[in-house]
């Protein structure tokens, strides 16, 4: 039972993650006077490294989570994606609203809704 809520939710927070940190990369926020983080273009502020953290550690998380509802057998585990994705859809769009942020939204919720679909009929044909 642990196991299954523990699968549940490293699949809420990696989808959740993920997004975050690929919207965050899709909009740079403009730079306020005086901050030192703006390197690559001027009035732009990047971070880097908290996107890079948030998206590979998402990454880790989401495969330690399939690994885990593979364990115990189970498709529900996997009900975790599409709400870390709705999730994750919020977060993006509190970021911004650009095309390249409802594309994202668009493929996070397709990809993140197909998955335990899949899951469910590969566990059952087994």
């Amino acid at each position: 039972m642990v196991t299954k809520w523990g699968a549940f939710a490293l699949l809420v927070f990696s989808a959740a993650g993920t997004a975050w940190g690929i919207a965050d990369w899709i909009d740079v926020a403009d730079c306020a006077a005086g901050r030192r983080h703006c390197d690559t273009e001027p009035g732009k502020q990047e971070h880097n490294g908290r996107n890079m953290l948030l998206v590979l550690g998402g990454s880790l998380a989401l495969c330690l989570g399939i690994v885990l509802a593979e364990r115990v057998q189970d498709w529900r585990p996997t009900l975790g994606l599409p709400v870390g994705a709705l999730t994750g859809t919020a977060v993006a769009l509190s970021i911004s609203r650009e095309l390249g942020v409802w594309i994202l939204v668009s493929v996070l919720l397709a990809i993140c809704a197909a998955v335990p679909i899949g899951l469910r009929r590969w566990t059952a044909a087994e």
